[in-house]
């Protein structure tokens, strides 16, 4: 099925290119044992809005980090550049749902939220935003059928 969707294209068009002119030098990005050790303190199964906001003050901007060069990256870099956008996707989303919900369970907060059934938060073109509906499903739904 892959082979077929990139002989074929897709049909999501909002992905977002950066110019070269745009990106900048790697930013100064934590140890990797320690982001690690970071995150599953503050990220773990029981989460606490105090440390979350600690730990993010601790990561670069994402938008920072959406303008790195990465071409001349190693190995190494560029896995701790990545764990650097994964760890600030999910600090900023667990800041962002202030309601416990599934494994993980906000101190502050230890009970659902009905207001947050149904709802995803995703990052788009740089920016967080919350939908009722998840898109992404529905379009590659919509894709692999078209390939069927």
């Amino acid at each position: 099925m892959a082979h077929t969707i990139l002989q074929t294209g897709c049909k999501q068009y909002n992905f977002t290119v950066i110019h070269k002119a745009h990106q900048q030098a790697i930013p100064s990005l934590l140890a990797k044992e320690h982001l690690q050790q970071t995150m599953m303190h503050a990220l773990g199964i029981i989460r606490n809005p105090q440390d979350m906001q600690q730990f993010a003050k601790q990561l670069p901007p994402l938008q920072t980090l959406q303008h790195v060069e990465i071409s001349g990256l190693g190995q190494q870099e560029l896995e701790l550049y990545m764990m650097h956008i994964v760890a600030s996707l999910m600090v900023n989303a667990a800041l962002t749902r202030k309601e416990t919900r599934g494994a993980h369970i906000r101190s502050d907060k230890p009970n659902k939220d009905r207001l947050w059934a149904q709802r995803w938060i995703i990052f788009e073109h740089g920016q967080m935003k919350v939908r009722n509906t998840l898109y992404e499903y529905h379009q590659t739904r919509g894709n692999a059928q078209a390939i069927l």
